[in-house]
């Protein structure tokens, strides 16, 4: 009989380690409830790889240890594969890396087999060794849990309202984030896209465009954290600058408004830090663990380090050439932002004053829509670096198509929001950021402020007074407008306050 310490319970450990890192590595922007699969089939695939090893080899310890060696392999495909991808996109070829890896497995086959001889003592060793790997996704995990709860916490207990001044009745107020969304002239300069018809008649339904407006910041939780805090970052106090989302989760703005009697309305997102989970209402297409039609992009980024990656690109050429309709890898993200373009007209029938949240990325990568809403089955929209583009030409094809589709959408969905609002609603529509270099701050702006509100709103606006704007004009209160600043990159470094496209 194993004594306790020569028990290989390692091989479970080495299972789970590759789910724990993603998830540490990840952690600021996906829901820990992504996990549970991806750990439960991990969990499965090392205890039958045990149990089959062990009927073979009628050893425990040379069981698990042959099982750790195919576990390793299989977790490890995916990352070597997409390391050698990153040296030389030529070499990265499946074709190459199979025989390998074959070689390599045949080889630590062999040598655990015919070399390792005390296994025993080897057991001992890699039992520590595989508890010493956990410790520091466990607590980088645990850690960052604890301190969302400290600070959401001292988040909950501010006093820094203000008195409102409410009218009557109370619109609705609409807060969308159209991610990496550019200006006018950014698009039609850098990606050759005309985009006066769209703005057009966003000003024909009555928006203010504005037409010099750029980014607060170059990247998109300190986009819309500083704009629903009507603040920079630096002035926001964070007791866990490492934790800003929770700013963006528990708002000035929103908190203001909820104040007043507001119910929230969000919708479900693929980041962690922009789904608003304490919604009054969370609208969603559902998260049931046991919902295996869906897999989450955590899930997704998952089976792509792993072997599986394999079946995975197979099943890309299959949907390129038009043979079945295969699993498509990012069909979440469609579904999702589907689901959301569908429902979001339909919010203006829920009763009472709303705030309502919305994220939406498109056209963020991956380039997965066409001009017509259609999914795109060339992979060379989605399958670089990141879920990019493999090149140029394909970079300014997707996301051009995006830009015609999203803009058809939001038109529709403007008209009917405002024909079935009793009240005119408030909407304020932007871009987090732009898509690189030059256009990275400048950003698409537009306000639907009723009852001449757009008197108060000016071409080079950025987002961080949208509110304010909002507040002063509506609400009756008095913020001050603040400078019009431009944060890029990290560290950060501050834009001039006017860009030279934008000076008259």
């Amino acid at each position: 009989m194993l004594q306790k310490k020569q028990f290989p319970f390692y091989v479970f450990l080495f299972s789970i380690y590759p789910v724990l890192a993603l998830l540490a590595t990840n952690i600021a922007e996906v829901n820990i409830r992504v996990v549970f699969r991806p750990l439960f089939a991990s969990l499965i695939l090392a205890s039958l790889l045990f149990v089959i090893m062990r009927l073979i080899l009628k050893n425990w310890q040379q069981g698990a240890l042959i099982a750790t060696v195919i576990l390793v392999c299989f977790f490890s495909y995916g990352h070597v594969y997409n390391l050698v991808r990153q040296i030389s996109f030529a070499l990265a070829r499946h074709r190459y890396l199979i025989p390998i890896y074959v070689i390599l497995f045949g080889i630590l086959l062999w040598y655990t087999s015919k070399k390792v001889k005390d296994v025993a003592s080897i057991t001992i060793v890699i039992n520590i060794v595989s508890i010493a790997l956990l410790i520091f996704p466990a607590y980088r995990i645990i850690s960052f849990t604890i301190s969302n709860v400290y600070q959401e916490q001292s988040i909950s207990e501010k006093s820094d309202l203000v008195q409102l001044t409410l009218p009557s009745p109370l619109p609705d107020v609409y807060y969308i984030v159209l991610d990496t969304y550019m200006r006018e002239d950014a698009l039609l300069r850098d990606m050759n896209f005309d985009n006066s018809e769209f703005i057009s008649q966003l000003e024909t339904m009555g928006f203010y465009v504005a037409d010099c407006s750029r980014s607060n910041y170059s990247y998109t939780l300190a986009s819309m954290t500083s704009a629903l805090n009507m603040a920079y970052m630096s002035d926001l106090n964070l007791d866990n600058p490492k934790n800003p989302w929770l700013l963006l989760k528990q708002s000035k703005t929103r908190r203001q408004l909820e104040e007043i009697g507001y119910r929230t309305v969000a919708f479900e997102t693929s980041y962690e830090w922009s789904r608003l989970d304490d919604a009054d209402i969370l609208l969603g297409i559902g998260r049931d663990p046991a919902n295996l039609q869906t897999l989450y992009p955590f899930e997704v980024m998952f089976l792509k380090t792993t072997a599986l990656l394999i079946p995975l690109d197979l099943n890309l050429k299959i949907l390129s050439n038009g043979a079945g309709d295969g699993m498509f890898e990012y069909q979440y993200h469609v579904d999702l932002e589907r689901f959301i373009l569908n429902e979001l007209p339909k919010i203006s029938k829920i009763s009472g004053p709303k705030f309502v949240f919305v994220h939406i990325l498109i056209p963020h990568v991956p380039y997965v829509f066409d001009s017509q809403g259609e999914v795109r089955t060339d992979p060379g929209f989605y399958s670089g670096k990141l879920a990019t583009a493999i090149d140029e030409e394909y970079l300014m094809a997707g996301y051009n198509g995006e830009i015609e589709f999203i803009n058809a959408q939001m038109l529709n969905i403007f008209n009917e929001i405002i024909k079935a609002s009793s009240t005119p609603p408030i909407i304020i529509m932007h871009g987090d950021h732009g898509l690189r270099d030059d256009n990275h701050l400048q950003i698409l702006n537009a306000y639907y402020f009723p009852r001449d509100g757009n008197l108060n709103l000016y071409p080079n606006i950025t987002p961080v007074n949208s509110f304010r704007v909002m507040f002063n004009t509506y609400f009756g209160t008095n913020y001050d407008i603040l400078p019009d600043l431009s944060y890029h990159g990290e560290p950060l470094m501050l834009i001039p306050e006017t860009a030279p496209e934008c000076q008259e």
